[in-house]
């Protein structure tokens, strides 16, 4: 003779809240901009006098393709960012610090 499984049921857990559920919510979009960050998608690279050469400096080091180039000032510092389309498909940010060159002319 088999012995008999009893079937427990367990209640019913209650709905999640709104709070709850918006709080999961914003943890999730904080773990996946936190995990996108740390893949490599911005580099930092040294300086160089204009946009010019901020852009030809980003197309020799990674082969790929200029989506964007725009020139950010804050105060006294001057940053080159430039979106690229790498070779492998992904785009990165790069930001490249300004030097005191450009200023001068």
């Amino acid at each position: 003779m088999v012995p008999s499984l009893h079937h427990v049921s367990r209640p019913a857990s209650p709905p999640m809240s709104p709070l709850r559920r918006l709080s999961a919510l914003l943890l999730g979009a904080a773990l996946a901009a936190s995990a996108m960050a740390t893949r490599g998608q911005s580099t930092q690279m040294p300086g160089a006098a204009t946009l010019r050469d901020a852009v030809a400096m980003v197309e020799r080091d990674t082969g790929g393709r200029i989506l964007a180039a725009e020139t950010v000032t804050t105060g006294s510092t001057r940053v080159y960012r430039i979106k690229v389309l790498t070779p492998d498909g992904t785009v990165r940010v790069v930001q490249v610090m300004g030097t005191d060159a450009d200023s001068q002319s």
